[in-house]
């Protein structure tokens, strides 16, 4: 079947929960700074010693829960749907007070977050993709 990636309205973020926030990790990334961070960095891949998974779900703060802390109108959502299934989604944040990741500038958009379900994970290309294009339509880096 083919997945069609959607944008949404808020009134649809519980279909946004049901996709998991959770990935399994078998590596970690390392930090070299080069001349003190002047010259750059270099990221060294090192596998973990047990992999496992993280859950940024579990703290119990779910998609639907957001509009409670952040006023979303300036926000893009989207959902990547295997027919009637959700299997991916997305979040662009911009031009909102309170987001400091904005700086308080106008032109900034953020990729607030971004899920896919572990059987579909090739979905987050066009899920990224369709967040940065809207993010370009309203003037944003």
């Amino acid at each position: 079947m083919k997945i069609a990636i959607e944008e949404i309205s808020l009134d649809r973020l519980s279909q946004y929960d049901h996709v998991p926030q959770s990935v399994e990790v078998k590596s970690i990334l390392h930090i070299e700074l080069m001349n003190q961070g002047l010259g750059g960095m270099l990221l060294h891949e090192v596998l973990v010693e047990r992999p496992y998974i993280k859950d940024y779900d579990a703290s119990g703060e779910l998609p639907r829960d957001m509009p409670k802390k952040f006023d979303m109108r300036n926000w893009g959502f989207f959902l990547a749907m295997n027919g009637s299934t959700p299997v991916g989604a997305a979040t662009v944040a911009r031009d909102t007070t309170g987001v400091f990741m904005l700086e308080a500038r106008r032109e900034l958009a953020v990729l607030w977050d971004i899920r896919v379900c572990p059987e579909f994970r090739g979905v987050g290309i066009p899920l990224f993709r369709d967040a940065a294009e809207w993010s370009r339509i309203r003037g944003c880096k």
